[in-house]
């Protein structure tokens, strides 16, 4: 069901000036995969634009897109790195990337291409699907 665009956009104006004012805080972990990071706003019903759930990006995206929810697996890319006593810039330099590209998929700011995957999962000697990325596409 297509939500009117500015119901959508006054919803956005009201958290946010909530969020100002700090009589709406964000939760520190996701509301559905329980991952700890920064979360965002969710609206399930764009006319109670304060009754929001905090999620993460990941889950967000996948709210919107009917993609099913998988839990926080706490064998995340960043817990694989410390595991194995990598900083970022090992891991990267070990994988062929740039620091900055491991600190994006860390953070969430960026899903990596397959081939990507691929050699992330060789620096961590783990599967690709060890690195919780499945079902994300660039």
């Amino acid at each position: 069901m297509a939500v009117d665009l500015q119901i959508r956009q006054e919803a956005y104006k009201t958290v946010n000036a909530a969020r100002r004012e700090k009589s709406l805080i964000p939760n520190s972990t996701c509301g559905l995969c329980g991952r700890p990071v920064n979360t965002i706003a969710h609206h399930p019903d764009y006319n109670k634009p304060l009754e929001v759930i905090w999620l993460c990006r990941r889950c967000h995206r996948r709210v919107h897109l009917n993609h099913p929810i998988t839990p926080f697996v706490k064998e995340d890319m960043r817990t694989l790195r410390i595991k194995s006593s990598l900083t970022q810039e090992q891991l990267a330099k070990k994988a062929g990337l740039t620091t900055a590209t491991v600190i994006a998929i860390e953070n969430e700011n960026r899903v990596p291409h397959f081939a990507t995957r691929r050699a992330l999962a060789r620096a961590l000697k783990v599967t690709v699907e060890e690195l919780g990325f499945d079902g994300k596409v660039d």
